[in-house]
């Protein structure tokens, strides 16, 4: 609650000034009280307090409609008002539903996780050296990747640490995020990373595909949902989820070069644009153009207190794409990207761009002969364990896979392809047959059909 009353106090919530209006007037049926909603917390309730009356939450909504709002066409009665925003008349919206809009996300107490969570954050410690070691346990290789992600997100969790220890000093500080932009074919381990720093660090993470998005009021995902999605990680806690991490796949896709739907790619790329700035989220508005506009947010959930809204001012953002058609070379420049059909303001916002390296057929033996979780062998082991069977894999079959995978281009992803192939027979016949063991060569690779058949003979 100290994080959320900072983030009212700097600016997410702000109290209301009351510009004119006599206390013996009614409101709601007289001249309206004239206000401003540059700033605003409990205007509603002091409206409502200064009739005595007590009214029904469609009534009250009614009310704050009727109140003089500054608009283009200045202060007009409460009986003449008509919300001049892009929405049009939103009174009238009200008046024909059938009961009053309720807030739709609810309130959270903390919980023992959450509140766990919290406290590894503002107590995080990790070096860079160390994160990247966290790392590797599940990256086999992509050495300078797991550098640059492992500085910026140390880089993310340290400010986390600073602004949780004391919100009113470092809360409204100038702070340049270091958001990411990792570049490379798919199957070189750019979902891998992002797999294992949700692994290496106990913080929201969330993933989304950048091709589900579409422009706003088309059919699709808006942007301003992966800010609900960070919050759903966080089990609810807007405290916390405002620290995590939110990772953009196929970015590349958004990239407008003058064919198919322009104006859409690029609207989503804008959309983009404002979460990774410092956006406001009602998290109740979704779809409806992204960031929040908190005059309107305020002028349409005012029994909220804003606790619908999100901001994403101190979320790392992790953007990931192909490329394929940049030179390979190890600096990408924004006038690259530019080029390549995003726009130059959100190339701004991503310092940290970096490269994956393609994966050769020898990267692609290392991770299989690794022994931690990067290697699809080790969950074979595993699930024929659970049968008895010890499986054991030469050195010759690894490479033998490994080459196969190269071959057809499927990268890391085309591993875990190659090894069921070869094994999904084994894995049918073996459990329950009373074999105990099974070594897998380059000729079993070569021949699983055949191996398989002389192993029953």
């Amino acid at each position: 609650m100290l994080l959320r009353r900072a983030l009212r106090r700097a600016g997410a919530v702000r109290r209301c000034r009351e510009k004119s209006s006599s206390p013996k007037e009614d409101p709601f049926h007289n001249r309206a009280t004239a206000m401003n909603f540059e700033e605003g917390e409990g205007w509603l309730q002091r409206l409502v307090g200064t009739t005595g009356r007590t009214t029904t939450e469609f009534e009250r909504y009614k009310a704050a409609a009727k109140a003089a709002v500054k608009t283009d066409a200045g202060l007009k009665s409460g009986d003449e008002l008509l919300f001049a925003g892009e929405d049009g008349d939103w009174l009238k919206k009200l008046e024909s539903s059938s009961e009053a809009r309720q807030p739709r996300t609810p309130k959270v107490t903390k919980t023992a996780r959450t509140t766990r969570r919290l406290e590894a954050i503002s107590k995080f410690s990790l070096t860079p050296r160390e994160l990247k070691a966290r790392l590797d346990t599940y990256v086999i290789g992509q050495d300078e990747a797991k550098k640059a992600l492992a500085v910026a997100l140390t880089d993310h969790f340290q400010h986390a640490r600073r602004v949780l220890a004391d919100p009113a000093q470092h809360l409204d500080e100038p702070y340049h995020k270091r958001n990411v932009l990792l570049l490379g074919p798919s199957g070189v381990g750019k979902t891998a990373l992002l797999r294992a720093a949700r692994l290496a660090v106990d913080a929201p993470l969330v993933a989304a595909d950048a091709t589900a998005f579409s422009a706003t009021g088309y059919v699709g995902r808006d942007a301003s949902d992966v800010a609900a999605q960070l919050v759903t990680a966080a089990d609810g806690d807007r405290d916390l989820a405002s620290f995590g991490v939110v990772c953009v796949d196929e970015v590349d896709k958004l990239r407008s070069r003058s064919e198919g739907n322009e104006v859409g790619k690029l609207d989503v790329q804008s959309s983009l644009l404002k979460l990774v700035e410092d956006a406001e989220i009602d998290l109740d508005e979704r779809g409806s153009g992204g960031a929040a506009d908190p005059k309107r947010a305020r002028l349409l959930n005012p029994d909220s207190t804003f606790d619908n809204l999100f901001s994403t001012k101190h979320v790392l953002f992790v953007f990931c794409g192909a490329f394929t058609d940049l030179a390979e070379n190890d600096r990408v420049t924004p006038d690259d990207l530019v080029e390549a059909g995003l726009i130059r303001e959100l190339v701004g916002r991503l310092p940290v761009r970096v490269r994956l390296d393609a994966l050769t057929a020898d990267d692609l033996a290392s991770i299989l002969a690794a022994s931690g979780p990067a290697s699809p062998l080790t969950q074979i082991r595993g699930e024929m364990a659970a049968y008895g069977v010890d499986v054991d894999f030469s050195d010759c079959a690894i490479q033998a896979w490994a080459e196969r995978a190269f071959a057809e281009r499927t990268g890391a992803r085309g591993l875990a392809t190659a090894v069921e192939d070869t094994l999904r027979g084994f894995k049918y016949e073996l459990p329950g047959s009373g074999r105990d063991s099974l070594r897998v060569t380059a000729d079993l690779v070569a021949d699983p059909r055949g191996a398989l058949a002389r192993l029953l003979s």
